[in-house]
């Protein structure tokens, strides 16, 4: 039997062909650029009807007020300006109110681990579930069990005894659960008291 060899020859592209590729390239650059201005031109026309309508809205408002000689809008801005203070003095200086307790942005915030994988447990576990995940955590990661592990040892105890702190009293639990991050420093210590 004879076999049929069928030779594949590369396909050249002729000088007309580059030309032609070329030509239709820079066709679609300039329809790219002409759609880009569209959308700049759109986009400014939307900004202006935008502020007119609050123009609009805002002269409308100011009449009806200024017809009625109410003080609600003073009313507003007091309301405004009290819940700018409750925020200023909450979140910079961190004032711990009784209802209402969130780390402050000048807190130093640590990226929380997540204390239930940390102790490889689940969110339902009980508190004796808790210990006993403690418990063998701690003697998994123990610097004076395992003395090759060196520095990893200890970051991975610290996480361990945060972790449990964290997860054995409840109120601390349950902000944990809340807010996802470490409680602040004033409520593990009233955790530590309430032992």
């Amino acid at each position: 039997m004879k076999k049929s060899t069928s030779s594949i020859e590369p396909s050249t592209t002729t000088g007309e062909d580059a030309t032609a590729l070329d030509n239709e390239i820079v066709m679609l650059q300039q329809r790219v650029t002409q759609v880009e201005q569209q959308c700049t031109t759109l986009q400014t026309q939307f900004h202006t009807l935008q502020q007119e309508f609050l123009n609009t809205k805002n002269e409308k408002y100011q009449a009806s007020c200024c017809r009625t000689n109410c003080c609600c809008s003073c009313f507003k801005y007091l309301l405004l300006s009290l819940l700018i203070l409750f925020v200023f003095f909450k979140y910079f200086f961190h004032f711990e109110f009784f209802f209402f307790q969130t780390p402050g942005l000048f807190q130093q915030q640590q990226q929380t681990p997540d204390y239930y994988k940390v102790l490889n447990i689940n969110e339902h576990a009980t508190m004796e579930e808790i210990r006993k995940a403690y418990r063998a955590a701690m003697m998994q990661w123990h610097p004076d069990r395992n003395a090759q592990c060196g520095e990893e040892c200890v970051t991975k105890t610290r996480q361990v005894n945060e972790a449990y702190k964290v997860l054995s009293n409840q109120e601390t639990r349950e902000y944990y659960d809340t807010f996802g991050t470490a409680p602040p420093e004033t409520m593990m210590n009233k955790a530590r008291t309430d032992r």
